[in-house]
């Protein structure tokens, strides 16, 4: 090859090389933005981890200063026939609660558990955290009576043995209640008379149609639906109404 074709050659070859080179650098460029995408995405994923809700109460706990006061809580479960298809997720989320407990609540909190329709069952408790002796069995033996009614619910928990503990009643209940006090006064009557100091209403799914008086007697307990079939979803929301109580929150452990 002459000299002349060798120079074109070379200045080809240079042209090709030169504009190689920006896409080399481009790329080379491209590895720090790529690098802090990935970055960004782990630190977003580490965070969401961090702060979402709780799945379970396997994986809950209750954080927050507490009053000096303890807590006796009180579970009815409504087990009128309308509730029946609710009562197997419902009796494991009560065994789920109760291993929570010891976990989450003071040694002297109180539990206590009782099935009702137009009566009450003899109630499980009160037991102490401290003592408690495992799961409560099925409450609403062939005692409970036909109907739904809320005296015999109060009446039960005023017959309760005296505590130090304000006492916060959780209803599982669709609220069809054949006995509703007749106004707000009464209803606060009623919840002063039996030692209550925090009602609490959770309805197992949202086609129950829970009666406008309801609110109108008790405007501070509003209705609270959850699947009534997913155990998850009531044990945590049972533990949120206990957390509410307490000025406490439930979070991820």
């Amino acid at each position: 090859m002459n000299r002349v074709g060798t120079q074109a050659g070379a200045l080809a070859s240079a042209r090709h090389l030169g504009d190689l080179a920006p896409l080399s650098t481009a790329r080379r460029r491209r590895w720090p933005l790529a690098l802090l995408l990935v970055g960004a995405l782990l630190a977003a994923v580490a965070w969401w981890d961090a702060v979402r809700p709780p799945a379970s109460l396997a994986e809950s706990t209750l954080v927050g200063a507490r009053g000096p006061a303890c807590v006796r809580l009180v579970v009815a479960e409504d087990v009128s026939g309308s509730m029946s298809e609710f009562a197997a997720a419902r009796r494991s989320a009560l065994a789920e609660l109760v291993a929570w407990a010891p976990r989450n609540l003071r040694a002297n909190d109180e539990l206590v558990v009782l099935g009702f329709a137009g009566s009450t069952d003899v109630p499980w408790g009160p037991w102490t955290v401290a003592d408690l002796p495992g799961a409560p069995g099925r409450t609403g033996g062939a005692a409970v009576a036909d109907g739904t009614l809320l005296g015999p619910v109060t009446s039960a928990v005023a017959q309760l043995p005296p505590a130090a503990c304000d006492t916060l009643l959780v209803l599982l209940s669709d609220a069809q209640l054949g006995d509703l006090p007749a106004d707000e006064v009464q209803g606060l009557q009623v919840l002063t008379d039996a030692g209550i100091h925090d009602l609490r209403l959770l309805v197992p799914t949202a086609a129950i149609d829970v009666p406008g008086e309801w609110a109108d007697v008790f405007p501070s307990a509003p209705p609270v639906v959850v699947d009534g079939t997913d155990v998850a979803a009531t044990g945590l929301t049972v533990a949120r109404m206990i957390a509410q109580v307490t000025d406490q929150e439930v979070v991820r452990r």
